[in-house]
């Protein structure tokens, strides 16, 4: 079996890096839509 280069979350065996990776994707999506939303003119 070969070894998938983003780490095994579905057995348990997690990528530290990749799982930190991810959080700050996540992070860094969410504080961007969250700036883009906010200069949105949504009173009319």
């Amino acid at each position: 079996m070969h070894r998938l280069p983003y780490g095994e979350p579905m057995v348990g065996n997690w990528d530290s890096v990749g799982a930190l990776a991810a959080l700050a994707l996540a992070l860094g999506g969410l504080a961007l839509g969250a700036w883009g939303f906010s200069r949105r003119d949504l009173q009319g």
